[in-house]
């Protein structure tokens, strides 16, 4: 079975012979000709490529890890004896919705840009994004492979490599990365979104709030402050003592010579 991680929920394939990009392809190909609710026989009824129980059992899985359905079961009588049903369900997004519209419609191709669209969003791509590529759009295999050890350490080899080329394989044939040699690099289209998206983030920290701190109430004020502002003088005295106010009467004083203002004038 699939094994998946804690840290930063990454699903790989035990076995990808079993579960891969074509696998998976074709099971969204079958289940959109099933309706929205479907069992495993009617799965293999509709023509899928397989009748192995464990083969189906495994790729539903992932479907399920990826989003695609959602599984559930029921009691239902089968002759004498009440059975426990597994029966799986299609779940409601437009672009899922649109992806088996396109198969319907013979546009597989178009289907598959859509299935890009949709893996996008989804766990497996984001935690890569997130938190392998981070603040860079290229990365190596190495890079990759140590990475799912980390998220793996009790894996056998094979099994973290298997996972590089199921990873790889999936996210280029949808278009949100692709290998160059040893280099793995984020499609322009993500990179450049993800780099925009960065900017707005910083660009509204940025911004001045006009409103910011209306609503805090101004600091307590223990001390008396004259502010005197005029030709050739601008201060700020805080009257902490005797001192102060007596430089304060002084200026006073000077400013009413200068008006002739008569401390006995009633006006």
């Amino acid at each position: 079975m699939e094994q998946e991680s804690n840290v930063c929920n990454i699903k790989l394939p035990s076995n990808t012979y079993v579960v891969n990009p074509n696998t998976l392809w074709n099971f969204v190909k079958t289940i959109s000709g099933t309706g929205e609710v479907f069992t495993k026989d009617q799965l293999i009824k509709s023509g899928l490529y397989t009748k192995s129980d464990d083969t189906i059992k495994r790729n539903l899985s992932y479907l399920k890890y990826l989003g695609i359905i959602d599984e559930s079961r029921e009691r239902k009588k089968v002759g004498e004896k009440k059975e426990l049903i597994q029966k799986f369900s299609v779940l409601k997004s437009k672009e899922i919705k649109d992806i088996n519209y396109q198969i319907k419609a013979d546009r597989e191709e178009n289907a598959k840009k859509i299935w890009g669209s949709y893996l996008k969003d989804q766990e497996l791509f984001n935690s890569l994004k997130n938190n392998f590529f981070k603040d860079t759009n290229t990365k190596t295999v190495i890079d990759l492979e140590n990475f799912l050890r980390e998220k793996f350490p009790n894996r056998v080899p094979s099994y973290i490599q298997n996972g590089i080329d199921f990873i790889v394989e999936l996210l280029s044939g949808a278009e949100l990365l692709k290998r160059d040699g040893n280099n793995i690099i984020l499609s322009d289209e993500v990179h450049t979104n993800d780099v925009l998206e960065k900017n707005k983030e910083s660009e509204k920290e940025d911004t001045f709030d006009e409103n910011d701190g209306a609503s805090e109430s101004p600091p307590e004020i223990s001390t008396y402050r004259i502010k005197i502002e005029g030709p050739g003088i601008s201060q700020m005295i805080e009257l902490k003592d005797t001192r102060q106010v007596k430089i304060v009467d002084a200026t006073w004083k000077m400013i009413k010579e200068e008006f002739n203002i008569d401390d006995n004038d009633s006006d």
